[in-house]
């Protein structure tokens, strides 16, 4: 949605820019006192209606910025609510597999590779970059040390 939103805002301002670009050399034009009045009418209407076209595309901006603000709130409150319910899976673990299977909920499936690397994807021997995995499965559990130690 971001990226959505950054490529629709770059483009209205670029819009903006063009028809500001385009009144500030009509405004510019009808203050030439070499110009006939007639030329000047035309160069009025011309910023006209750039001022027509341009009211459309900063109520668009504006609607833009409102809807990524209403965004950002609604995906704050996706990882206010994620991290509550980390929270209380935290204060029920009493056994490595009660860990498992919490960062399994959270995190998803997981492998830890030589050296401890941890690696997102699949409950398979291979992880998704090609390594070996010393063990399949979550990245905590029976034949670990304790969740507890190094703390």
């Amino acid at each position: 949605m971001v990226k959505v939103h950054r490529a629709d805002a770059a483009h209205i301002r670029a819009e903006l820019a063009e028809l500001d670009k385009r009144a500030v050399g009509s405004a510019s034009l009808m203050m030439d006192p070499a110009i006939s009045a007639a030329a000047k009418a035309v160069f009025n209407r011309q910023v006209e209606e750039v001022g027509a076209k341009r009211s459309p595309l900063q109520a668009a901006l504006d609607a833009l910025v409102d809807k990524a603000n209403d965004n950002t709130e609604a995906l704050a409150e996706e990882i206010r609510a994620a991290l509550e319910e980390a929270k209380r899976g935290f204060d029920l673990i009493a056994d490595p597999a009660q860990l498992n299977a919490m960062i399994g909920r959270l995190v998803g499936p997981t492998l830890v590779a030589t050296g401890g690397r941890w690696l997102p994807g699949p409950e398979t021997e291979t992880a998704a970059d090609g390594s070996v995995a010393d063990v399949p499965g979550y990245i905590a559990g029976g034949g670990f040390e304790p969740p507890t130690s190094g703390l």
